[in-house]
């Protein structure tokens, strides 16, 4: 899986850096709330996703059995060779899901962007979306995408974190400082949440 390391110099007292973005470090994408908040991303909410036909809730539940039995790979072959993903925004979502999981963060990108593309009010997808960019160091390009599932309703602490994280490397610091608050509500414990407090 491709993580975000921290730098070298991290050992370096915080008010020595204040000018620096903090890393994100590589043990947050192990973090149990992050995990938490990801893996809750594969449940449905009707109010702001997309209808899922029969055929394509059959195909998921199909997904879901291989996935539990551990057979991840072949349940992205599934997915990805399923008529039913060219046009189905929830299938595009699952797809970037299982590539992020695996670390293929391009192919995540690639995915959760379909989703957004045929349902653009999809606010996991939009909040997947940036996580995937973060990974790369994408910070300018998962704004638009954390923003904007911000309005859709989205108010966990993974989210609000990301965001900290992208003002943050804007100096934009005040705004840096809220979004890191915003995120303590949820994430209290997230060691990056605290530590972008004190950079902010």
């Amino acid at each position: 899986m491709i993580r975000i390391i921290l730098l070298s110099w991290s050992f370096i007292p915080l008010a020595v850096v204040a000018s620096e973005p903090l890393p994100l470090g590589s043990d947050y994408w192990k973090d149990p709330a992050f995990l938490k908040s990801f893996n809750g991303s594969y449940r449905i909410e009707a109010r702001i996703e997309p209808a899922v036909s029969t055929q394509e809730r059959g195909l998921l539940v199909e997904v879901q059995a291989l996935m539990g039995k551990g057979q991840r790979a072949n349940a992205l072959a599934k997915l990805e060779g399923s008529s039913l993903s060219k046009n189905s925004a929830a299938l595009a979502f699952n797809i970037g899901n299982l590539h992020f999981e695996e670390g293929d963060d391009g192919k995540a990108t690639a995915a959760y962007q379909k989703a957004i593309d045929l349902y653009p009010a999809f606010r996991r997808a939009l909040r997947n979306l940036a996580m995937s960019l973060v990974r790369q160091g994408e910070m300018e390009k998962a704004l638009d995408p954390l923003l904007e599932a911000i309005r859709l309703g989205d108010s966990g602490g993974s989210t609000f974190g990301l965001l900290g994280y992208c003002r943050i490397h804007r100096e934009e610091w005040a705004s840096a400082l809220q979004a890191y608050r915003l995120a303590q509500l949820t994430e209290p414990e997230v060691l990056e949440w605290k530590a972008g407090i004190q950079l902010s």
